[in-house]
């Protein structure tokens, strides 16, 4: 105890306080000092309160809990929450019940600093009395400073692949991957990704037929309270579809705008066209380049097609310079196939003779297969003359006299059926 000689007395701690304290009052005498003074009996004892305090991050909530202030003999009335935020200016919050020793401050803006004190007043109103005053940083997990959906386009097993660049240094815990038919609404999870190691996350959606849909999709990360607090941009694979016209020998390609390299960049620079009689075989060499603001191109087709009965095109994006990260991302679109039927013409005469005009009986084609391939020229009693399976090549007459001479050509049409052709040629010398 310490001695007092006055009628209020203020102790210092320093500011620190880790416990709540009890004091008493006593009167000494004046006989018997300085080693046995005359004390009367003790006043009523006092208790102090102690504030403490915790943080919940994934509740965004402090909760404050103190013991009850003992001594006044009509006891405590009530409490009074005073708070502070960010060493701003403390300011009364709350009342709270005298029978109350817990407290949940909720709602609270993250990694703000907020400093408590709890007041307890007699049920007269006419004492108070102050508890120490605690700070708590309201700290979160740390959210991520980027998450961008940089690709997606369809690979050669016709599904669709997703690159997103991620921050692995969040407390990001794992990714849902979400899709749906329609850009604004509708998505679903379909699936859950760990945080990788690196910033790239990748994912293959096997579930799906880019050759028929357009597929909407969204990245959502997961913090460690299981909140999702970030969407990437949405995106979506290409899908292109062909109209073939035969008698214009042309095919017209459609297909939907990719997006969007517009968020953290400049949008499409231009698309690519290829085309290949299957889809392993494709150009390697674009066969046209159009601007970004074409979602159609017509090819003509000629000689130099690579037609085997079917022609393939694949559309792709190439993104533009100017990307915030320094992407520059290709898309490809679904691979998109249309029968050609063969185009042929034989003549009914030829005229080997050296002259160099006319020297070869063949048919001339476009756009046939050497699959099943076959001509043969006979004489007119049965025989056979001249057979051959290479398109290419035809029959120069050989020794054989002038005359008429049957032939029977065969193919394999774009339906996959075999074609049979008769007819005759007149030998001219």
């Amino acid at each position: 105890f310490r001695r007092v000689l006055f009628r209020s007395y203020q102790e210092f701690s320093g500011g620190i306080f880790d416990e709540a304290i009890e004091y008493a009052l006593y009167a000494f005498d004046t006989c018997g000092l300085p080693n046995n003074p005359n004390t009367s009996p003790s006043d009523t004892v006092h208790k102090t309160m102690f504030l403490t305090g915790e943080s919940d991050a994934c509740s965004r909530t402090i909760t404050l809990n103190w013991n009850a202030y003992e001594g006044w003999d009509d006891g405590v009335g009530s409490y009074e929450l005073y708070v502070s935020k960010d060493g701003g200016e403390e300011f009364y919050l709350e009342e709270i019940a005298a029978s109350e020793s817990i407290y949940t401050h909720d709602s609270l803006e993250a990694n703000a600093i907020y400093c408590y004190r709890i007041v307890a007043r007699n049920s007269g109103n006419s004492f108070s009395s102050s508890s120490n005053r605690i700070c708590i940083t309201m700290l979160v997990p740390k959210l991520p400073e980027y998450h961008y959906l940089s690709k997606v386009t369809v690979n050669d097993n016709n599904e669709v692949e997703l690159t997103c660049y991620v921050d692995n240094k969040a407390a990001i815990t794992h990714y849902t991957i979400n899709r749906s038919e329609r850009v604004s609404s509708g998505f679903e999870e379909i699936d859950q990704i760990n945080t990788p190691t690196d910033s790239i996350l990748e994912f293959t959606d096997k579930d799906v037929n880019p050759s028929a849909g357009i597929y909407y999709y969204k990245i959502v990360a997961f913090d460690e309270c299981g909140f999702a607090v970030n969407e990437s941009n949405i995106s979506s694979n290409i899908r292109v579809v062909v109209q073939n016209y035969d008698a214009e020998l042309k095919n017209v390609l459609f297909w939907n705008p990719y997006i969007d390299w517009d968020t953290l960049g400049s949008g499409v620079a231009y698309y690519n066209i290829y085309n290949g009689y299957d889809a392993y075989n494709l150009s390697s060499n674009p066969i046209a380049v159009v601007g970004a603001e074409n979602i159609s191109y017509e090819d003509f087709m000629g000689d130099d097609d690579p037609v085997k009965g079917q022609v393939c095109y694949v559309v792709e994006a190439v993104e533009s310079e100017g990307n915030l990260f320094n992407f520059k991302e290709t898309s490809r679109s679904n691979v998109f196939c249309v029968d050609v039927d063969p185009l042929y013409y034989i003549a009914s005469a030829f005229t080997p003779n050296g002259d160099l005009k006319n020297e070869i009986f063949k048919p001339s084609f476009l756009f046939v297969s050497d699959l099943d391939y076959e001509f043969a020229v006979y004489s007119r009693f049965g025989g056979l003359i001249f057979k051959t399976t290479n398109p290419q090549e035809g029959w120069d007459g050989g020794d054989n006299p002038v005359g008429v001479y049957n032939y029977i050509l065969s193919y394999t049409a774009a339906n996959k059926k075999i074609v049979k052709k008769t007819g005759a040629v007149t030998l001219i010398r």
